[in-house]
């Protein structure tokens, strides 16, 4: 080996490194020897000098066609890998990485030929069949590291939605809740991909290193295996390295290129000074539904945030954002809701917007005037309290005159001097129960906007309850209708943001100005910020909004989170004793006992959607239970919605657990018994479960070219599905769902239910007949939904209904029922009304991709350029 040239400075002469420790040298190494200015790799002869500097433009050829080769073979693997693995079955599967490395050597191969073909003379093109071999390598190199990268990515998703959210919640809420955090910040984001990015690239370039290198010290490995093992693993490990840093880097600076100006927003809010927004701290519940046990917990946590909103000079605020009531065994107990809200009242609660659960009766059904006689005295005690209702029409009822206002003004300071802030109340549909009439939420939004807007009030909150999906397009509406709102905080869905969803223009600047030239509506040029803090007072919504002059949100100054009620907190004992002193009923509820308890927890997750095993318990009890008085031919269809509550293993279960399942039941004395029996037609039938599935997202079914496409595009995630309560558990019937059928609408049988069948008095099933009488057992709450959606004909009235479908009160409680079916037994969810196939999918979706491309893929092809570019030199 010739010995290398000194470098410019000749006062600083350096031996040269014997030949058998360069030999040893890896990319990182000879990038660092070069680095430090010590070394050249370049012959030290003019002649040698001048041959180098002609052939350099070949070199650089010959590693852009191996770099080519190298890329595309990684990808190929993934490919392959990925769209076998979503499209075959069973043994064929285990074909799926021989099959990505045939793919990944015949790419390599390939690609490496045509591009040097393309750009380099004859004599210098070095494609052969060992491209094949190392192709190959190079394929389950990019299948490894894409799904390290993955892998990695779930790992790191999850810890973070805990961090947010707390360690007591299930993988797939902290899933969610991450995703949220990461499509809307750009430094957790970036934090997030570069993470990922080292883990990729760490991994792919693992598996490209350990063959070549073990092959290229092979003739060291047969004289001496100790030193070949160490010589080996410090290149690879000074390979995974390199590869770390670069799929890092990599998906780090591409994250900075896509979402620079968020991230540098980001940044900038932390050293800018906020003198010129409008800061006002709120804070929000949602769906609390009477789980006045979290109230003690959640009022040291009030304390403390607004202690700090104090301190910092903000105004704070506590709304309640509908469903304050309902959907919890304490109802039964609380004088029809008077114990919730003076325990909110007390909490310096001081907005309040009707929810759809509000009318609820105890026991079920609905008792309209009772919410009125219950607020009118809570109200005239507390003149400061406001509940806004500006979209559902209670004039029918003269309990309620004068309790409602569709918005409340507040005056507080902003750095241009005082300013008024107007807070609008809307609530869904499913609010309008009795007489109660609805109004369109986004209209009436839009209307009250123009109005406050017309006395000089541009500065506006909206609590809602009416969905995060609808909250969605509601802000994408008034962005269109440029109207400003500073933010949105909702319920109804249940759903949890960990910290605020931005909703921006539909069109970038470029549509804009096409808009605006052509004379079409432009819409405003600003974001929305929306919070939900999920259900049953597990969270605090701490929405901390910075508002522009124009009534605008400030993205880079409103911050927003969740905070996880729990015990560590601490209870407020005031408020712990006023509670336990107003449910001293509830409280004799743990005494009475089965003899039973859950092996495994029957989770209430999915039961909106499909057969789950809680679904399935609540069914058979109520089934088993009364077929002795109703007839063996009795079928059960239960109201996904009337089911509250999981059931938790591992302790002795008592009637307050069981009545936690049921829509506010438990209490002997004076609970409504919401069970009916009914007659019901087959077509009726099909109708009651399509109005079930009606509001499900419809599947997509991509070409094979889009299916590729998500590989390196993965498509963004649906917009959230606020899933309603209409799904239907069933006990003596099975069915089929196909989503890509029609929805249900009146007027329609649907095209979304099929193959239901409906078990005889001997046990068989037999295929509906949509003519024939069937005996029915359901709450009325369902039919009465049935009803006011046109299942039964347009304009029909309960009461019509009712004598059409001889529809009768079963005077049991659904308590006492599933009390009897559990007795005495150790219930297990995978055996005990297990999920068994009363409800199956027959809509054809396309298997997930197991794995998609991942940037760190480019990692090891740049590893393998690096080293043999500096080889060629």
């Amino acid at each position: 080996m010739p010995p290398f040239e000194q470098q410019e400075n000749p006062a600083q002469l350096q031996e040269t490194p014997p030949e058998s420790q360069l030999s040893k040298g890896t990319a990182v190494s000879k990038m660092l020897l070069e680095s430090a200015g010590a070394y050249s790799f370049k012959p030290q002869t003019v002649a040698q000098t001048n041959s180098e500097e002609k052939s350099s433009g070949v070199t650089s050829k010959q590693t852009a066609a191996d770099f080519a080769g190298s890329l595309t073979a990684g990808v190929s693997g993934v490919v392959a890998y990925s769209l076998l693995n979503a499209t075959t079955h069973g043994a064929a599967k285990a074909m799926s990485i021989p099959l990505a490395m045939l793919a990944g050597g015949a790419t390599k191969y390939t690609v490496k030929t045509g591009v040097e073909h393309a750009i380099l003379d004859e004599k210098d093109r070095r494609a052969n069949a060992s491209d094949l071999a190392w192709g190959a390598v190079d394929g389950l190199a990019g299948v490894v590291g894409s799904a390290v990268d993955q892998q990695v990515s779930k790992r790191y998703m999850s810890a973070l939605g805990r961090r947010a959210l707390g360690e007591n919640i299930s993988t797939e809420t902290a899933m969610e809740g991450a995703k949220v955090i990461v499509q809307n910040s750009g430094i957790e984001a970036i934090k997030h991909n570069v993470v990922r990015g080292m883990a990729g690239g760490a991994a792919g370039t693992f598996v490209w290193s350990t063959p070549r290198r073990a092959w290229e010290n092979k003739d060291q490995f047969a004289t001496n295996t100790g030193d070949a093992l160490a010589t080996t693993a410090s290149q690879i490990g000074q390979d995974v390295a390199f590869g770390s840093l670069f799929g890092g880097a990599l998906t780090g600076t591409g994250t900075a290129l896509f979402r620079g100006r968020q991230i540098a927003g980001e940044l900038g809010a932390k050293v800018r000074s906020d003198a010129n927004v409008m800061r006002i701290d709120g804070r929000f519940m949602g769906d609390f539904h009477s789980n006045l046990d979290q109230l003690p917990y959640m009022k040291t946590a009030l304390d403390k945030l607004n202690a700090q909103s104090y301190v910092k000079g903000r105004p704070s605020s506590f709304d309640i954002t509908g469903d304050a009531l309902s959907g919890h065994v304490n109802f039964a107990f609380t004088k029809g809701g008077q114990v919730e809200y003076e325990t909110l009242i007390d909490m310096q609660a001081r907005k309040i917007i009707l929810g759809n659960h509000e009318h609820d009766a105890a026991g079920g059904l609905f008792d309209v005037p009772r919410w009125g006689k219950v607020m009118r005295p809570i109200l005239e005690k507390n003149p400061n309290v406001s509940v806004i209702n500006s979209n559902l029409d209670v004039s029918a009822y003269p309990e309620y005159n004068g309790l409602t206002k569709p918005y409340v003004i507040e005056e507080i300071m902003a750095p241009w001097g005082k300013t008024k802030v107007a807070t609008i109340g809307l609530t869904t549909d499913e609010g309008a129960v009795g007489a109660i009439k609805y109004h369109d939420a986004e209209q009436t939004a839009i209307a009250a906007i123009k109005d406050l807007n017309s006395q000089g009030i541009k500065h506006i909150v909206l609590d809602t309850h009416i969905g995060l999906g609808e909250d969605l397009k509601l802000a994408k509406a008034l962005i269109r209708e440029n109207l400003p709102v500073s933010r949105i905080q909702g319920g109804h869905s249940h759903s949890i943001t960990p910290t605020p969803i931005w909703v921006g223009p539909e069109k970038g600047i470029i549509g804009r100005t096409i808009d605006r030239l052509a004379g079409r509506p432009v819409g405003g040029n600003f974001e929305i910020p929306i919070m939900h803090a999920g259900s049953g007072g597990r969270w605090l919504g701490n929405f901390q909004s910075a508002v522009n002059i124009d009534g605008t949100a400030n993205r880079y100054f409103t911050r927003g989170n969740l905070v996880p009620i729990t015990a560590e907190l601490g209870a407020d004992e005031a408020i712990e004793q006023a509670i336990k002193n107003a449910l001293p009923e509830r409280n004799a509820l743990t005494q009475e006992t089965y003899g039973s308890m859950a092996v495994g927890n029957y989770s209430a997750r999915g039961l909106r959607a499909k057969e789950t095993a809680l679904g399935n318990l609540v069914s058979d009890a109520i089934r088993s239970g009364l077929k002795p008085q109703l007839g063996d031919d009795l079928v059960v269809m239960t109201h996904s919605g009337g089911i509250r509550d999981q059931i938790v293993a591992g302790k002795p279960l008592t009637r307050l657990d069981l009545a936690n399942l049921v829509m506010n039941a438990g209490k002997r004395e004076g609970e409504i018994k919401e069970l009916v029996n009914v007659r019901l037609t087959g077509a009726q039938i099909k109708q009651g479960l399509e109005y079930g599935v009606r509001d499900l997202n419809t599947p997509e079914k991509p070409s094979v070219a889009q299916r590729v496409g998500q590989l390196f595009f993965p498509k963004a995630d649906d917009a959230p599905q606020d899933l309603s309560g209409n799904f239907v558990q069933v006990s003596g019937l099975k069915y089929a769902i196909d989503l890509a059928g029609e929805p249900w609408r009146a007027g329609t049988l649907g095209g979304r239910i099929n193959n239901i069948k409906i078990q005889a008095a001997d046990g068989s099933f037999g295929p509906l007949q949509l003519d024939k009488t069937y005996n029915v057992v359901t709450r009325q709450h369902p039919v009465h939904k049935w009803t006011k959606a046109g299942l039964f004909g347009p304009e029909r009235t309960l009461e019509d209904v009712a004598q059409e479908i001889g529809m009768k009160p079963v005077p049991v409680s659904q308590v006492d029922l599933i009390a009897q079916h559990i007795a005495g037994k150790q219930i297990d969810p995978k055996s005990f009304s297990a999920v068994e196939g009363r409800i199956t999918s027959n809509t054809q979706t396309v298997r997930k991709l197991p794995i998609k491309v991942g940037v760190s893929v480019v990692a090891q092809p740049a590893a393998r350029a690096v080293e043999d570019n500096l080889d060629r030199r």
